[in-house]
Formats: structure tokens, C-alpha cells, sequence
């Protein structure tokens, strides 16, 4: 049986991900691009995003009591799936940004890291709970 809280749980998490993603991503393109280029911007935010990632994972998966390396993650690859998705649909609907344009995001030959970026994130709660573990 699925339990309810936990499912609760795990929304929040992936609405929190895409909260921190975004601020991420617009202190990037205000801050960072401008100085050193949006090229180099992006390949700086693969590092600072997977950090920012990583860290609310680290503060959050613990508690979720999932413990099974499966299950852990089957949790990262659902939350690298609404990140996709999220990423899609605020660049498409809010950003109004043409579709072929959002799928060059996802596209690592044009300096574009968002998928290396999902990858890792299918890793980190397994990551996150291996480190907890004594």
C-alpha cells in the first residue's frame, strides 16, 4: 500500500528541487552570464546545481525513510523525470520559448548540461543515503 504521507513528502521535495533550480538558474543568467559568458555560466551551474541538489537531498531524503537502493533510485529517477518536465513546461509556457529551442537544453554538444544534470540527480538520494549509513 502506497503511503500517502510519503508521497506528500516526496512532491514537496520535487516542487522544492524545481523552487531551488529556478532561483539557480535566473542567478545564472542575471549574475553570472554577464560576467563570464552564458557558455561558461552554464558549465559553472552542472557544479553549482548539482551542489544545491545534493544539499537539499542531503537534508531531506534521510527523512523519508526509504532505505532499499532500488527504491532510492526509482525516487531519482522520478524526481530527474519532473525536473524534465518542469524544465519543458516553465520554458515553453512561462518563458514562451519554442519547443525545438527547449529540447537543445537537454543537449551536452551545445554546451547545454541540463541532461548530465538529470543523470546525476537519479543518483544523489542513493548517494545521500550511502553517506548516511554508517
Amino acid at each position: 500500500m502506497v503511503n500517502l504521507w510519503l508521497m506528500v513528502q516526496i512532491i514537496a521535495l520535487a516542487v522544492t528541487l524545481a523552487g531551488v533550480e529556478t532561483l539557480h538558474g535566473i542567478l545564472r543568467t542575471v549574475l553570472i552570464a554577464p560576467r563570464i559568458g552564458t557558455r561558461r555560466a552554464k558549465r559553472l551551474s552542472i557544479i553549482s546545481g548539482t551542489a544545491l541538489l545534493f544539499g537539499v537531498c542531503w537534508l531531506w531524503i534521510p527523512q523519508l525513510g526509504i532505505r532499499e537502493p532500488l527504491l532510492l533510485l526509482a525516487l531519482g529517477a522520478g524526481l530527474a523525470g519532473f525536473m524534465g518536465c518542469y524544465d519543458l513546461l516553465l520554458g515553453h509556457y512561462v518563458l514562451k520559448m519554442k519547443w525545438r529551442a527547449l529540447w537543445k537544453d537537454f543537449d551536452p554538444r551545445q554546451g547545454n548540461y541540463l541532461t548530465v544534470g538529470l543523470l546525476i540527480l537519479v543518483f544523489i538520494p542513493l548517494l545521500v543515503m550511502m553517506i548516511h549509513q554508517p
